[in-house]
This record gives structure tokens, sequence and C-alpha cells, in this order.
């Protein structure tokens, strides 16, 4: 039991990294780092704890039906760990290989997505969109209106939003950045457009 225990803190932190690796950077606080650590074991226990007694089977799934999850999944990704976590609990207390199975392939995947997103850039191409407030991730986020239509603006990389209506004349434009140094970055890229800005609106999230 105490091997499994060990094994499942292992996949969930191992997780948790490769999903920091992989740019979620919704993993990265300590609710998720504890969530990820604690899910397995949790689910693993149950499983032991159930597995050749038909009533305290039907108990549990009676208790379990009346939990309620009132935190908010901020994006598929996330459900889809979660239940990941839930599964290698119940895959150690079947079998060792299972489990490693399983976190092997959840970790390749992640990292495997990463690393070939990353040789599709080179030649601005990628198989996943750019970011969207949906996905989950904290990022700094620049708005910008501007006076009129800019072509310029629709150019940067990093624009994940825009809205142009010629009736009212208004045009914003919403761009996303890593981090503080990212953001500043971008924020001098786009002095030489000073003309063109009616207002810059910036919101830091690190």
């Amino acid at each position: 039991m105490i091997q499994e225990v060990l094994l499942c803190l292992v996949a969930g932190l191992s997780i948790r990294y490769a999903l920091s690796y992989s740019d979620q950077n919704w993993v990265q606080t300590y609710h998720h780092t504890i969530s990820y650590l604690l899910l397995p074991i949790v689910t693993l226990t149950i499983t032991k704890v159930i597995s050749g007694n038909i009533a305290l089977s039907l108990g549990m799934i009676g208790a379990l039906s009346i939990v309620r999850f009132r935190n908010p999944v901020k994006n598929p990704l996330e459900l889809v760990i979660y239940f990941a976590l839930v599964t290698i609990g119940i895959a150690y207390s079947q079998g060792i290989r299972h489990g490693v199975a399983l976190n092997l392939t959840i970790i390749v995947v992640l990292i495997l997505s990463k690393e070939v997103n990353k040789f599709l850039k080179r030649f601005d191409k990628q198989i996943f969109p750019s970011l969207s407030f949906s996905d989950g991730n904290i990022y700094d986020t620049i708005e910008i209106t501007a006076i009129n239509s800019s072509t310029e603006l629709k150019e940067f990389k990093n624009l994940i939003q825009f809205h142009e209506n010629y009736e009212d004349n208004y045009f914003m434009y919403r761009f996303s950045s890593k981090n503080k140094e990212s953001t500043k970055h971008f924020l001098n890229e786009i002095k030489k457009l000073e003309s063109e800005i009616k207002s810059i609106n910036t919101i830091y999230f690190n």
C-alpha cells in the first residue's frame, strides 16, 4: 500500500509539472498542486477499501453521489486531467504497471504537444490556436483602443481578439503576454503607433 501511495504522489506531481511545461499556467497555483497530489491517493484508498465488498461499494456510491463540486472548471483539459488523476488511483490499486503506463502516456502526450507546437512555430504554423480567455491560462492582457482600424496592430502574433465597429468608430484590439517582461517589451514596440492609439489598458496577472 505504501508503494502505491508513493507512486500516486509521483504521478500527480509529474503531471502537474508536465502541464506547467506545456504552458498551462493555471496549474501553478497552490490549490491545483495539492489537489494533484491528493486526488490519486484518495481514489486509491477508496478503491482498496471497497474492492470485494458489494455492500460497502453501494454505500460509497450513494455517499459520493451527494458530493457537489462547485469550483468552476476553466477548460476541458482541466476536467480531463481530474478524470485522469482519479483513473491513475484506480489503476494503481489494480496493478502498478497499469498506473505507470497511464502516467507516462499522459506526460508524453503533454510534452510532445508542447515540442511539436514549438517546432512548427519556426515555420509560422501551429497545431493549436492562439490563447483565449477561456483556456484557463493566467496571462497579462493588453487592451488597446485605436482611433481607426489598424493593420499594424492586427499583425502582432500575440493578438487574441479584436473588434472593429465602423459605425460607432470603435476599434479594440486585445493582446496576451506570458509575463511582465514580455508585456513591457510589447508596450515598447507599440510606441511607434502612439498617434493611432486612443487608450491602452494593461492587466497584470503575474
